[in-house]
């Protein structure tokens, strides 16, 4: 099921409050989608709210995540923090996160325009996250090869790159998005 922002937020909402009622309080960082939905682009919907628990009693959250699942009859993964895999591997320790606030006892940071943008570049998939990549790239007036370049090299590793590149889907994820800016 996509959520637009007003549900990301409504169920952002009810978790930070039901963290309250278990004496609990978690920080979490918003990544993909979810905060492109939340802070950049109204419009935008997403199957999920990728995230990295960075502190908090991980096992009250997930239950609380769980109740809230079975209550709206969401998709079990609708908190997810699969991004946490790309995050620690593949990416440098110089994050962007943005503080967006505290909702009960959820405080939440979101990824900059530009850490966004870094990761669609590097995730390559133009059929799913070219439109995103074109927006934020806009949004922040990155409109050369070398100023995405320089982005996608401020936060992922070298090596990284050079792996996730070698059958050249990076180069052209950055060609398409060079292409669509300048339009």
């Amino acid at each position: 099921m996509d959520m637009d922002k007003e549900q990301i937020l409504a169920l952002l909402h009810e978790l930070g409050d039901e963290l309250v009622k278990e004496h609990s309080i978690a920080v979490i960082s918003v990544f993909g989608g979810s905060a492109i939905a939340i802070a950049y682009c109204d419009t935008r919907a997403s199957n999920d709210i990728d995230i990295i628990l960075n502190s908090g009693d991980w096992r009250i959250f997930y239950k609380i995540t769980e109740r809230m699942a079975k209550k709206y009859n969401l998709d079990e993964k609708w908190i997810s923090e699969a991004i946490e895999e790309i995050v620690s591997v593949d990416m440098k320790n110089d994050f962007q996160l943005l503080n967006y606030g505290q909702f009960g006892g959820l405080i939440i940071r979101i990824a900059s325009a530009e850490q966004l943008l870094a990761m669609k570049i590097f995730s390559a998939r133009i059929e799913k996250d070219s439109d995103d990549a074109v927006m934020l790239a806009n949004q922040i007036n990155v409109k050369s090869k070398k100023g995405l370049l320089k982005i996608l090299y401020k936060y992922f590793k070298p090596e990284s790159i050079n792996e996730r590149n070698a059958d050249g889907c990076i180069s052209i994820m950055i060609d398409y998005i060079e292409g669509a800016v300048k339009l």
